[in-house]
């Protein structure tokens, strides 16, 4: 008898704890399901557009992502974007985020923003707006020797933009007079390497 009791009880403790261990699962499914059904809408971009285009309603778009997956740097204001200008180049459904985008500047009469990338070489990681760099090229020549030489300095930096990902700069945009620009634009298409210094990197 003695053994008949404890072998009831025994049956009733498993039944409990599988009740338990049931109740426990379900309620971990549930908190799972109310954190991934959770949603927010962050700002994409409807089309494709060029770097340093302004921002306008027609111009934006908005995805759904799991509020879990909701990144500081993800916009989900519009009004916190309207009317400023992309740094980059974006296409279409792209996600916008705070450091993509800046207030429209009024930029000198005749001066125009170069937006240089990798594979162009910086010997920083640190530009800010209004440092001044130089900029020096390598040209492979005929006889297979190459040549290195400075092709403008003293150039304004407007902004940068970092790849967070790859902890490198993804773009640097130059203030540039119009006429340096176009001189500058057909280098970055002849040089086999471009390198932009900082100016107080460099020991006179």
């Amino acid at each position: 008898m003695e053994f008949k009791r404890i072998g009831i009880v025994l049956v009733i403790l498993s039944i409990l704890l599988s009740f338990g261990a049931a109740y426990l699962f379900l309620n971990m499914v549930q908190q799972t399901e109310k954190v991934m059904g959770e949603t927010v809408q962050i700002i994409t971009v409807s089309g494709d557009i060029p770097a340093y285009t302004p921002l306008t309603k027609d111009k934006l778009g908005y995805t759904e992502i799991p509020r879990k997956y909701l990144n500081k740097s993800f916009i989900t204001d519009e009004k916190e974007i309207l009317g400023k200008v992309s740094l980059v180049a974006m296409t279409e459904n792209d996600i916008i985020t705070k450091n993509t985008v800046k207030n429209v500047d009024d930029l000198p009469k005749g001066v125009r923003i170069v937006e240089l990338r990798p594979p162009v070489v910086f010997d920083s990681k640190e530009f800010e707006p209004g440092d001044k760099v130089d900029i020096i090229g390598t040209f492979a020549l005929d006889n297979k020797q190459f040549l290195t030489q400075v092709i403008q300095s003293d150039i304004t930096v407007h902004d940068m933009v970092m790849d967070e990902k790859k902890k490198e700069i993804a773009s640097l945009g130059l203030q540039v007079e119009i006429e340096k620009a176009l001189q500058l634009i057909n280098n970055l298409h002849k040089a086999k390497e471009i390198r932009v210094l900082k100016q107080n990197y460099i020991n006179d």
